[in-house]
Order: C-alpha cells, then structure tokens, then sequence
C-alpha cells in the first residue's frame, strides 16, 4: 500500500491548506472548477448556504425559481457527474493512489501519502479525470 490512512492533526492539515491551493493551481482551471464544485458537494456545503436575504417560505402562487435556485441545482447535478467518474476510477486498482490524491486536495481530506508524490498523483488523476469527464460532455 502506497499511503497511509492515519489522519493527521488539526493543526497540521491547516498548514496543509496553503499547500492543497498551490496544488489546485496547477490544475486546469476548468477541471479545477469541476473539481472544486465536487469536493464542496462531498462536504455537504451546499445544504448550508440559505437564503441570506430572503425569506425559505410563503412563497406566492406564481412561484418561480430564481437564478441562484437554478445555478445551485446545475452545480449539484455537476457534482454528481463527477462522483460518478471518480467512482468508477476509485474501483479500478490502477486509479486507487491518484483517486486519494484528488480526495487530498479537493475534499480537505485528512489522509497522507507516505512514498508517493501527491502533486504527480494528483496531475495523474486529474488528467484520467478530465479524459473521463470529456467523454461525458464536460465542458
């Protein structure tokens, strides 16, 4: 096995953070945009952002979606369509290390590599996953 899964401190994957945007830098910036919207849907940030200034309910009878309705529920079918690729990459043994990588940077995740390099991993998966993700229609 090619990492570890002990999870690190509280203090030391906040030094890390610095660290996983360095990484996210070097990625595409429209695979980074899939990436990123995937791991936020991973962390359940979606459910939690409300309505800052208007009210959930009594909604009159001509009821229509507005514009952030319409682009949160784009950005959560996205995210779905990447889960679906990673997962598919994720069951396949080849993909495991660069999978972790992209878990790594895009989840906040709390796993460490020990022998392997996590920005060449990361490059690797990301580029499977675009290759994936384009075949899908990614855009």
């Amino acid at each position: 096995m090619a990492y570890s899964a002990s999870p690190q401190s509280f203090g030391a994957f906040c030094d890390n953070i610095d660290e996983f945007q360095r990484l996210r830098r070097l990625v595409d910036p429209s695979v980074d945009l899939h990436l990123h919207n995937w791991g936020c849907w991973r962390r359940g940030y979606f459910a939690a952002r409300g309505y800052s200034d208007n009210s959930s309910g009594f909604v009159g009878g001509g009821y229509s979606r507005t514009l952030e309705d319409m682009v949160d529920e784009s950005e959560i079918e996205m995210a779905e369509a990447s889960d679906a690729i990673i997962d598919d990459m994720r069951l396949s043994g080849e993909w495991a290390n660069p999978v972790l990588a992209i878990t790594i940077v895009y989840e906040s995740a709390v796993f460490r590599f020990n022998r392997l390099s996590l920005e060449e991993q990361l490059l690797i998966g990301v580029g499977e996953f675009w290759r994936r993700a384009s075949k899908k229609g990614f855009l």
